[in-house]
């Protein structure tokens, strides 16, 4: 058998030589080690489909500049409104509440419109005295000016370029002290564009922690990395290291940290560009041995008629190998190198062939008889390089910044320093994956081109190891010893927005600014019960893009034992819809289009597009039908007329949807707040499961089992501070299985200010649950579920049509 470990030059022709050596090494722990084989194709390969082309990207790109002042003229207020507010506050009209400033100034100001622009304020404002008809709030520590700028933009949200650029420190402080949210996004946003330089990065990175502006504090993290020489010699950092010596060591260590990842990440670079050109030398080879190529070269030789030159970048070399293979006389036994080589390619071959007996290349079943009688440790190696050729010649783990050279994994979340990154109380899976994207944000630069992308190159996945990994797998498991639902699904939402950022931005890390949010989540199927014992892994990638919208499908993996069929792996797709934003204006932006290569890329779109094209007819549908469903309520309605007017002859087998009503409130916190300071639309997610569990637990008796997830909407985003209330219901239920009764479950999320006496719907979410055949043996039965109003009768069969729409689709 061939020696795995050669290290010799390939044999050269005057026409053509070979960059570089082909070493075939077989490592179990070090395989970035082998060297460049080929050099990597510089002809494009062209590509049709029947898919539509995407479309063009802008040929006009917006400078820095004009971008940021058209950013400050954007207003959805009309102008003369704003105008009248400017002046109201620039004239002092009625005003009731003198401001004064750390100067001993006033500026005269209206109680009622700093009480609606501010909670902080308004609560200074109702503990403050009246003295001779006026009010007096004093904002100490910060200039006049400042304070000026500060009360005038909760009048009109107005500023100028000059005088906001002067105090942006001041007012970041101010929008922040007083939770004033709009003002501290126009802080940062400047920020981050033009004044965030290597003289303030120090200082702005504190006031940043100080002020929970997370997005601008990894921003000062990444300058500090990116070129630490020229920021450790700046004034600020002498004082931080004396102030502050414990942020010095955490920046330090991001240094490395992010020194070492960086060194990790060309030399996994290097390590797949090796196994890509092995892969177009066995490309090559069977070109060679099948059609038997005649236009190799030389370069200059003059082609005949109709011939083209070979369009396999390895075709020459390994012509010039099989002719000296063929010749020599010292051969393999003799020590020959480049048979040695030539042997080894063979065998790679020879194990990727699918059809040894038809194959044309020599020795290949030759090789396949020799394969049983190797040795375990040498057929592990051979396993190995195979497998990382396929991975590379699949895109796996390639294509971007984020998740080259393999998953991602869960466990690896305990990141130092903890205190530069927000969200410290997320699941390890999610931090892992805020971690991994972070470097993107390194350059966030509005003249960044739109780029053409494949999805394999935001694929990206996530590797449990359970079985190995304690505490992992602790955090992951449920009363009853099965994984937690809820934080798997938080889980997904963090891959789908690592991989939606991994999709927006170029090959070396740089994007506009963008706010990627959740839209939507499609129906969430669970295929098999997921063990908590056994290791587990989560990919995906974008499989459609229009214009500012992306679909990312996400596969939940798990191998079963008793089956070696790979499709019985899968435990639940999943398909989450984000929506690129413009950081400042709130509008919808373009992201990157994409161009499916392989069929299984072609077919994800072709039906990401058609979910999408009936995803519209159905809101156009919905607009349209009106008083159709009469017929239908009434007969939803009399049962539920029963209970409301005959309590006493009521059915006893049903239930009323009000008596399952189930709800939870609680304050969102800064520990659960996402990268842009909203909060993180995953743990919503888990929350909803938590609460539509608890439900169904009470609503059934025993303890049920997820089904399913169905359409999720995300209506309005929620913000740190916000009262969120969660109301969950059982809506209908499905007994025609008895063995397996269905329970549909609704929970809709509240955003209420109390303050401002408003509650708005910000999600929406439905849940399908059963109960184990177990139960229902036991004599366990399922109560049927009806409306008391209209109202409830409506939503019951907007669910029930969607539910019908989703099987009868799912059946064709």
């Amino acid at each position: 058998m061939a020696s795995p470990d050669l290290d010799s030059t390939w044999p050269s022709s005057s026409g053509y030589s070979f960059s570089g050596s082909l070493d075939i090494r077989l490592e179990e722990a070090n395989s970035a080690d082998i060297l460049p084989v080929l050099e990597a194709p510089t002809s494009s390969v062209s590509y049709n489909c029947n898919i539509p082309k995407p479309p063009p990207l802008p040929n006009k790109i917006i400078t820095r500049t004009k971008y940021v002042n058209r950013l400050s003229d954007f207003c959805p207020v009309p102008k003369e409104t704003v105008d009248t507010w400017d002046k109201l506050f620039k004239e002092g009209h009625g005003a009731d509440v003198y401001v004064i400033t750390e100067d001993d100034l006033f500026i005269p100001s209206h109680s009622s419109i700093l009480s609606c622009a501010s909670p902080v304020l308004e609560n200074l404002v109702q503990q403050t005295r009246v003295k001779n008809g006026m009010r007096y709030i004093k904002i100490p520590g910060v200039p006049y000016d400042a304070v000026y700028l500060f009360i005038r933009f909760l009048y009109s949200s107005r500023y100028e370029m000059e005088e906001i650029k002067k105090f942006v420190l001041h007012l970041l402080v101010l929008s922040h002290s007083y939770s004033v949210p709009s003002l501290k996004r126009v802080c940062v946003y400047f920020l981050e564009q033009d004044w965030l330089t290597k003289e303030n990065a120090v200082d702005v990175l504190q006031l940043a922690r100080d002020c929970d502006a997370p997005r601008l504090s990894l921003f000062c993290v990444r300058m500090v990395v990116k070129d630490f020489k020229a920021i450790s010699s700046t004034e600020g950092w002498k004082v931080m290291r004396r102030a502050n010596p414990a942020l010095e060591q955490e920046l330090l260590e991001s240094v490395v940290e992010a020194d070492t990842r960086k060194e990790e990440r060309l030399k996994k670079m290097e390590e797949k560009k090796v196994y890509l050109q092995l892969n177009e030398a066995m490309e090559a080879l069977l070109h060679i041995c099948r059609d038997g190529c005649r236009t190799i070269g030389p370069r200059d030789k003059v082609l005949k008629g109709s011939q083209v030159a070979c369009g396999f970048p390895a075709c020459k070399g390994l012509e010039t190998l099989v002719r000296h293979f063929s010749s020599c006389k010292t051969r393999v036994p003799g020590g020959c190198v480049h048979c040695k080589r030539m042997w080894q390619l063979l065998e790679l071959h020879s194990r990727l062939c699918n059809e040894p007996d038809a194959c044309k290349v020599p020795l290949c079943r030759h090789f396949e008889e020799k394969m049983q009688q190797q040795s375990k440790k040498d057929e592990t190696k051979w396993k190995l390089l195979v497998s990382k050729v396929i991975a590379a010649k699949n895109g796996v783990g390639g294509g971007g910044p984020v998740g080259v050279g393999g998953p991602i994994d869960a466990g690896s979340s305990i990141r130092k320093p903890i205190s530069l990154w927000p969200g410290m109380y997320h699941s390890p899976v999610t931090n892992a994956l805020w971690e991994a994207r972070s470097h993107i944000f390194e350059k966030d630069d509005t003249t960044t081109p739109l780029v053409l992308k494949t999805p394999s190159q935001s694929c990206t996945s996530v590797l449990y190891k359970f079985s190995s990994d304690y505490t992992l797998r602790e955090q992951y498991r449920n009363p009853w010893n099965h994984i937690r639902i809820g934080k798997l699904v938080e889980d997904l939402d963090a891959l789908a927005g690592t991989i939606a950022f991994k999709h927006c931005c170029n090959e070396d890390g740089t994007t506009r600014p963008l706010l990627l949010v959740t839209a939507s989540v499609d129906r969430m199927v669970l295929k098999k019960p997921i063990s908590v014992d056994t290791d587990l892994s989560i990919a995906g990638a974008v499989t459609w893009v229009d214009r500012s919208f992306m679909e990312i499908q996400l596969e939940v993996l798990q191998p079963t034992h008793e089956s070696p069929d790979p499709s019985d792996t899968l435990a639940l797709v999943a398909n989450f819809t984000f929506v690129a934003r413009d950081s400042k204006t709130g509008k919808s932006a373009l992201v990157n289009q994409i161009s499916p290569k392989t069929e299984k890329e072609k077919l994800l779109w072709k039906e990401a597009d058609e979910r999408n094209k009936k995803r519209k007819k159905k809101k156009e549908h919905n607009r349209d039908a009106e008083d159709h469903d009469a017929d239908r309520l009434d007969a939803l309605l009399a049962e539920g007329r029963i209970f409301c007017d005959m309590p006493a002859l009521a059915d006893r087998d049903s239930i009323l949807i009000r008596d399952t009503y189930l709800e939870n409130s609680f304050v969102c916190q800064p520990q659960q707040r996402n990268i842009h300071g909203r909060i993180f639309g995953g743990f919503l997610m888990r929350r909803a499961f938590e609460l539509a569990f608890s439900t169904t637990y009470s609503f059934a008796g025993v303890a049920p089992h997820f089904l399913e997830v169905d359409h999720v909407d995300f209506f309005k985003p929620v913000d740190v501070g916000n009262f969120l209330r969660m109301k969950s219901c059982v809506l209908y239920t499905e007994l025609e299985n008895p063995a397996e009764p269905l329970i549909n479950v609704e929970v809709v999320a509240h955003v209420t200010r109390p303050e401002l006496r408003s509650s708005e719907v910000s999600n929406k979410f439905y849940f399908t649950f059963s109960v184990h055949p177990e139960a229902v043996k036991d004599g366990l039965r399922i109560r049927n579920v009806v409306p008391a109003t209209e109202e409830e009768a409506k939503r019951v069969l907007e669910r029930m049509d969607a539910e019908s729409s989703l099987v009868s689709h799912s059946h064709n």
